[in-house]
């Protein structure tokens, strides 16, 4: 099955979407803010990224474009 990141600054939303990935079989990673998704992003290298578009620290748009520019170096 597929490797799942989501990023969510709404645990509760996290959490479900973690509960009801993994038992599809997916092995789901979650992170709560823009900066713990980059962090994962890089540690887990992810098949699929769910990501809050409003998050607190960061856009998604802006979280995205820093985890492109780590995978390329």
């Amino acid at each position: 099955m597929a490797t799942i990141l989501v990023i969510d600054d709404e645990r509760l939303l996290c959490d479900l979407l973690q509960e009801m990935l993994q038992r599809q079989g997916h092995e789901v990673f979650t992170a709560y803010s823009g900066q713990e998704g980059i962090q994962a992003f890089q540690r887990h290298r992810p098949q699929f990224t769910l990501l809050d578009l409003h998050l607190p620290d960061m856009n998604g748009i802006e979280a995205l474009r820093q985890r492109g520019h780590d995978v390329d170096r």
